[in-house]
């Protein structure tokens, strides 16, 4: 359970769905006030995650889902255009394909399968952890 906001370490939080455990800040940053071990949440994010119950199928939406991600990346370098870039939860490593022409980067994902296919098949260096 979190103790204070991550945004402005406040701890006035509103319940907004007390059974999913999400929370309100008076800052207005909405989070999880829960708490999943690594087994929990290796589960979550795991293959069926990307093929089926968040999405239909991740790797089929390559396209669409990089088109989005090149927006994003038009943002970041906004703030800065090369240098040492960190994702955390890169899935099947689509953001860092195309980031990866400016940035020095740092990835992390926990799902096995998608470590496999940026590793294979995008020739990324991506790390299966679920720690730092």
């Amino acid at each position: 359970m979190i103790t204070s906001c991550s945004v402005c370490k406040k701890k006035q939080f509103a319940t907004l769905y007390e059974e999913l455990s999400i929370v309100k800040c008076s800052c207005g940053h909405v989070f999880y006030n829960g708490s999943l071990d690594a087994a929990e949440i290796k589960e979550i994010y795991g293959k069926d995650y990307f093929n089926g119950e968040e999405y239909i199928n991740y790797v089929q939406d390559k396209e669409v889902i990089q088109k989005n991600f090149k927006e994003r990346l038009k943002r970041v370098k906004k703030y800065s255009s090369k240098g040492e870039l960190l994702e955390i939860g890169s899935a099947y490593g689509f953001f860092l394909d195309i980031a990866k022409e400016s940035f020095n980067t740092t990835v992390f994902e926990i799902c096995d399968d998608a470590v496999q296919y940026a590793n294979n098949k995008l020739n990324l260096n991506v790390r299966a952890s679920l720690a730092l």
